[in-house]
């Protein structure tokens, strides 16, 4: 469709691909008819920031980042229904570990999970990529990538193979 979004990924699952992005998801089987689903606000989500989808076995899961009323980011996963394709905000779950992020992608490995995120504070412009035995942490930073002088980066992502592989990252 012919909209401009915000952090975008995409990602397979069932019958559909979905395309995740500050604010909402679009899903799509043949990628000619689009469903355009808003992720509105809430009391406790003011935005919805970065949002992507994760296999976690028969399911997805929906990460996500989004700031409270004195600007302070978080990292959020919450179950995502499929037939919707919206996240059920209210078992929403914090991601232990993780503070200060605005824009976070987690990739379900055969033995943990790694979160890829960037935070909104301190750190701020830098790639940080952590490991955790649960989906919702305790996360731990392994790593941090920082960019050369004047650069800044954003809205990180894992890039997987039709395996659900990594094969490397991607970044704004």
């Amino acid at each position: 469709p012919n909209i401009e979004i915000q952090d975008p990924k995409i990602t397979k699952f069932g019958n559909y691909w979905f395309i995740t992005y500050t604010g909402g998801v679009l899903r799509t089987a043949d990628f000619f008819s689009w469903q355009l689903v808003s992720i509105g606000a809430t009391n406790k989500y003011k935005q919805i920031t970065a949002p992507s989808l994760i296999h976690d076995s028969d399911k997805l899961m929906m990460s996500f980042s989004s700031y409270d009323a004195k600007g302070n980011y978080d990292a959020y996963i919450a179950p995502f229904n499929y037939d919707t394709s919206k996240p059920n905000l209210k078992k929403a779950l914090k991601l232990q570990g993780l503070h200060n992020v605005n824009a976070v992608d987690i990739y379900k490995g055969a033995r943990k999970y790694y979160a890829l995120y960037t935070k909104n504070k301190k750190g701020s412009g830098k790639i940080f990529i952590a490991t955790a035995k649960k989906i919702t942490g305790k996360y731990s930073t392994i790593r941090k990538i920082t960019p050369p002088t004047g650069m800044y980066y954003y809205a990180p992502t894992f890039l997987q193979n039709q395996a659900s592989k990594i094969i490397g990252i991607m970044y704004s």
